[in-house]
């Protein structure tokens, strides 16, 4: 990346999209507010990036045939539409302004979704279109235009696809409302060997839903990991803080705790897949996992990661000693290493004034020196996506406190969402006892299929399961799609084979649930607060019930009467009664 400020060029007319739109508005507040250098060793940029308007996406699709209105006629599946655009050509003008405006550009690529509909407030459609990430490093400048024009391609498909179409189908949009501009940008990070990756990637949100001890909601929250953001984005493990109060520790109350829960692996682009097959159901295969050997051999383990000391256990914030790494920040959060929390809070408080709304923000941090230690490190923060955070209604009195524990199917103190919902009588749950990760994939197909089938028969329900629903890692829940659960009113984390994970809080599917209107509960007693007692299932009465279908590992109920949920979003408690004729049991 280049020290310069970056700037959005737009190729072609229409509009940018609402993520280019952001972009856009981020880099006038950065100049206008001189946030762009305000913190020594941290100036904040936003990356080079191309825009293709949506005027393309609608010439591009009207002339193979993919226009909505057509398609209303047809039942194409998403794969046929994505090999119908794959083999049509963009249009002459449009692939001749690319290839010149990519020769300008350095490193990898990504090319992401930019649609009309997409972060708003209200439907902000996270990660529900396609992203891909390209190495961009072929020798030929012909294959690398190649590559660029059938990503973009790709995402236009993307915009007609099964995912789009349940999400638009659960909004007051059409599918003939959409348009999709894409966005290509530069990728924040550098190359070590034949891994590409920014030292630090995270979220940050103006609206902190679990607030613990001094923190409160209107200061915000932000989640870091080490490499790629697909970690954070998608559910995985990532560390939360507030960027008020960087220095009230890690996410876990202890370092026994935090040993179990850090970041084991992280996410790099593989330099080496420099061609990608666009056909294949995982496209964006370029992606790797790689080890924290991995970092700390790169050099930039150094500023993220701490040593266990197993004979005091203790942590020891250096990579000095023998033992087990562990991804804490302390060096930044801790130590201050990097003014990242004041930015972060500054970005977050201008931004929100600016556009009137909380809002989130997608960012990474790139190393320019001192990545074999903490002295003299210097980094650019890189803003990488801006959008109001989706909106939480809270109006009316919902009472949650006072219930008696017998006429509860579940309750907590952490849940987002508020409202009374009726009507709910069907419960899908993943049966209690151990999951091995290796059958997550194969349970989320599961769910989804038995989604479908309710769906068409318009019948909502609560889902109650271990870990994250929606993560990317098997290891931390169960890595359904958003379409494969858009029928639940509700959803329910509950601890994964003993393990108390932190909720998904920064993740696209996190942001769609809220967007959907759904209540989200989460049962982890991960804070270890005393009233962490108040969050339960009843697992003896829910497994009593007469199962309507079931598998090995999924049961589905249908009560004879419906379920009371209550939703309190003012003070983050729900409760779900059990049907009355049922409470006397």
């Amino acid at each position: 990346m280049g020290k310069e400020r970056a700037t959005v060029l737009r190729l072609g007319r229409g509009s940018l999209g609402g993520k280019a739109r952001g972009l856009v508005y981020a880099s006038e507040l950065l100049a206008r507010h001189g946030l762009d250098r305000r913190f020594p060793g941290l100036p904040i940029r936003v990356p080079r990036s191309l825009v293709i308007p949506t005027e393309e996406y609608e010439r591009f699709m009207e002339a193979c045939g993919m226009s909505p209105w057509r398609l209303r006629a047809e039942q194409a599946g998403g794969d046929e539409l994505l090999l119908r655009a794959l083999s049509a050509p963009l249009r002459g003008e449009l692939s001749d302004r690319l290839g010149a405006a990519l020769r300008q550009l350095r490193g990898p690529l990504a090319v992401r979704s930019s649609s009309l509909l997409e972060d708003g407030q209200r439907y902000p459609f996270a990660g529900v279109y396609a992203t891909y990430m390209l190495t961009n490093n072929y020798p030929a400048a012909a294959v690398r235009l190649r590559q660029a024009e059938s990503a973009v391609k790709a995402v236009f498909a993307s915009a007609l696809g099964h995912d789009a179409r349940n999400y638009i189908a659960a909004t007051p949009f059409a599918l003939e409302e959409e348009r999709m501009a894409v966005l290509l940008q530069e990728v924040v990070g550098s190359a070590h060997g034949g891994r590409f990756y920014p030292a630090i990637s995270g979220v940050a949100l103006s609206i902190n839903d679990y607030a613990v001890g001094r923190q409160r909601a209107e200061e915000g929250v932000a989640l870091l990991a080490l490499g790629l953001g697909h970690g954070v984005a998608e559910g995985g493990t990532a560390l939360r803080f507030s960027p008020a109060h960087p220095r009230m520790g890690a996410q876990l109350a202890t370092a026994r705790e935090l040993l179990a829960g850090s970041q084991r692996n992280f996410v790099a682009l593989d330099l080496r897949r420099a061609l990608l097959d666009f056909t294949l159901p995982e496209a964006d295969s370029a992606l790797v996992r790689c080890e924290l050997s991995d970092a700390e051999a790169d050099g930039t383990l150094a500023l993220v990661g701490s040593t266990w000391h197993a004979e005091s256990e203790l942590l020891r914030d250096d990579l000095l000693e023998p033992g087990p790494r562990l991804v804490t920040f302390n060096a930044i959060l801790k130590w201050g290493a990097l003014p990242l929390a004041e930015a972060l809070c500054e970005l977050l408080h201008h931004l929100a004034d600016g556009l009137g709304s909380p809002v989130e923000l997608e960012f990474a941090l790139e190393l320019s020196g001192g990545t074999g230690g903490w002295n003299g490190v210097e980094a650019a923060l890189y803003l990488l996506q801006v959008r109001p955070q989706s909106e939480r209604n809270v109006a009316g009195r919902v009472e949650t406190r006072g219930l008696p524990r017998e006429a509860l199917l579940c309750a907590t103190d952490r849940s987002v969402g508020h409202g009374l919902i009726e009507g709910v009588r069907d419960i899908v749950y993943v049966k209690p006892g151990a999951l091995d990760a290796r059958a997550a994939r194969e349970l989320a197909h599961e769910v989804g299929a038995l989604n479908g089938r309710l769906h068409l028969e318009e019948r909502p329900y609560v889902l109650i399961g271990p870990g994250r629903w929606g993560s990317s890692d098997p290891s931390l829940g169960i890595p359904v799609r958003w379409g494969q659960i858009s029928g639940a009113r509700v959803v329910v984390e509950t601890s994964y084979n003993g393990r108390e994970l932190p909720p998904s809080q920064g993740s696209h599917f996190f942001h769609n649930l809220i967007a959907a209107r759904m209540g989200y509960l989460s049962l982890s007693h991960q804070d270890r607060l005393e009233s962490a007692e108040e969050r339960f299932v009843d697992w003896a009465w829910l497994v009593a019930r007469e199962r309507f279908g079931e598998s090995a590992r999924l049961a589905h109920v249908r009560l004879e009467a419906p379920l009371e949920i209550r939703l309190d979003g003012r003070a983050g408690r729900a409760a779900i009664l059990k049907p009355r004729r049922a409470k006397a049991e």
